[in-house]
């Protein structure tokens, strides 16, 4: 049974600033990079991309969050046989959400790009074409959101912070790779849902060792990560909204060289919010 002290708590801190702070580097590094290599416009349409997939993660109903709070609980009084209920059905249910989210994407991605946002001529149908392709990521998004309760209830933040750490600068210099190939949407756009799947990958093999039973459908646990999750939603959608309107607003009603001029020092200057996100994890 894992135990909570003092060093446990500084010691696993420690590894979520460690797991932020190789995100927080790639960023400084291809964040300059890609505005330098796509040009305004397209960098504008990155930005609103990478803001649209974590707005769209955090409508997975609190199921993610609520299961780590359950399972926790379940530890803490030695309940092991019923975790893999408690897992298997959260993540099947944030798989299932997942996939629904990402035909809405690709159905809404015309009216987003030709109706709400401020793109130039010559690059809508461009621009199009890469939120349909972002949106195979968002299954994966959210699967990962609830693997991660799994490590986190555990304790396992070694394993965690090496997977986010990854995965994040993975998120940030395989664009700058993928610039290479062609300074435009489509191969960086690809390069996020091959970075998302294999998240998907690690954090499944990870999660295995923390929950090592059969993971399976339990209709019985549904009211209960349902009940716990109610409120997690509430909160989540509007920090993220909080967060991530703005740039949604510039590129509305201004435009994508506006957004990407935004989103350059924000994506920066944003991660420095890493410190309170890793005491905030651990607690």
């Amino acid at each position: 049974m894992a135990t909570v002290t003092r060093a446990g708590i500084r010691r696993n801190v420690l590894l979520n600033l460690a797991g932020f702070g190789l995100p927080l580097a790639a960023a400084l590094v291809a964040v300059p990079l890609l505005l330098h290599g796509l040009g305004p416009d397209r960098f504008g349409v990155v930005g609103l991309a990478w803001a649209l997939v974590t707005v769209v993660g955090v409508f997975d109903l609190g199921f993610g969050r609520a299961m780590t709070q359950a399972m926790s609980a379940r530890i803490g009084r030695g309940e092991e046989r019923r975790i893999g209920g408690l897992v298997g059905t959260a993540t099947a249910i944030t798989a299932t959400l997942g996939l629904a989210l990402a035909g809405g994407l690709y159905l809404v991605a015309p009216l987003i790009v030709y109706r709400v946002l401020e793109i130039p001529g010559w690059l809508q149908t461009e621009a199009v074409d890469a939120l349909r392709v972002l949106a195979l990521a968002v299954p994966a998004v959210l699967i990962v959101n609830c693997l991660r309760g799994v490590l986190e209830a555990r304790q396992h933040f070694g394993a965690l912070n090496v997977l986010r750490a990854g995965v994040g600068a993975a998120l940030l210099l395989g664009p700058v790779i993928a610039l290479q190939v062609s300074p435009t949407l489509l191969p960086i756009m690809w390069v996020f849902v091959a970075v998302r799947w294999l998240a998907v990958v690690g954090f499944a093999v990870s999660s295995r060792r923390g929950a090592p039973g059969p993971w399976r459908i339990d209709g019985g646990e549904l009211f209960t990560l349902a009940r716990l999750g109610g409120w997690m939603t509430v909160s989540s959608v509007t920090a993220s909204l909080m967060i991530y309107a703005d740039r949604f607003a510039i590129g509305g009603l201004l435009s994508m060289a506006a957004v990407a001029y935004y989103v350059a020092p924000f994506e920066i200057v944003s991660r420095l919010s890493v410190v309170p996100t890793a005491v905030m994890g651990v607690l």
